[in-house]
């Protein structure tokens, strides 16, 4: 083999990965991407927690805002993961001021500014 022949070779190894490559990555990039809330609709602060209820796998969360701020209040349901019941219980007990993103239905997105973590709440459906 000479050198010609090997270079020759790499060129074509070296096209045919990128090929294999970009075919591999179209379809991935083509997918639709599952539809996520946009947290735009608005900014709060001073949010404190209330309250936090488990019940088998669901947690509800009430939080006291400030009226004279038009901070969001009352019952959220939690959109349970593996530390959001730990990061609640720990803003509750120590009274942390979380900032709140809003979504444009309702929902929010709790955020400890200081120490970081977010935990994405719904607004839990009323029965009766």
């Amino acid at each position: 083999m000479t050198v010609t022949d090997a270079l020759r070779d790499a060129v074509v190894f070296g096209v045919v990965v990128w090929f294999v490559g970009c075919a591999l990555i179209v379809p991935v990039s083509r997918r639709p991407m599952t539809p996520s809330r946009q947290y735009l609709s608005g900014r709060r602060y001073g949010l404190r927690i209330d309250m936090v209820v488990t019940c088998e796998h669901e947690v509800l969360v009430s939080l006291a805002g400030d009226p004279e701020a038009d901070t969001p209040s009352g019952t959220f349901r939690v959109e349970t993961g593996s530390q959001s019941l730990t990061r609640l219980e720990r803003w509750r007990s120590e009274a942390t001021p979380l900032r709140a993103y809003l979504s444009a239905d309702g929902a929010l997105m709790l955020v400890d500014p200081v120490l970081g973590g977010c935990v994405a709440c719904e607004p839990a459906l009323v029965v009766g």
